[in-house]
């Protein structure tokens, strides 16, 4: 699977904002459209094209390739980051200031703030303090 660019972070309304791969984001509409369609052609009692069976597959193989390459690894990554700082005051504290803000509830209603098209989400929507938005 060929990774997107990292792009790093990008100040976006005077606020440092992070932007999550683009083929992620492309990947995961892409998997809901398809999804969404074979649905309603359930509904109608109809069945997906061949060339669409074609698309769901390869868009099921490429979640496993999502999952396994991107998403385990982000997630072993930060499972190690919070248990280091859970085990080492010196280390906690060295990173008080970028913790607070990216888990502060207090500041979930300005990480809630999305901007771009609400019919898709959009790579626009995640800023840097997204666990306080969960």
């Amino acid at each position: 699977m060929k990774k997107g660019i990292i792009k790093g972070f990008q100040v976006i309304n005077g606020e440092k904002s992070y932007i999550p791969d683009e083929t992620l984001v492309n990947f995961i509409q892409d998997w809901l459209h398809i999804h969404k369609k074979r649905e309603q052609l359930t509904l109608e009692g109809k069945e997906l094209s061949p060339e669409d069976k074609k698309k769901l597959r390869a868009l099921d193989k490429k979640k496993v390739d999502y999952i396994d390459h991107t998403i385990f690894p982000a997630l072993a990554n930060l499972t190690y980051f919070f248990e280091a700082m859970a085990s080492s005051t010196r280390l906690a504290n060295g990173f008080e200031d970028e913790l607070e803000e990216i888990l502060d509830p207090r500041k979930s209603k300005d990480a809630a703030t999305f901007s771009g098209n609400s019919m898709r989400m959009s790579s626009m929507q995640f800023r840097s303090n997204n666990f306080a938005r969960l």
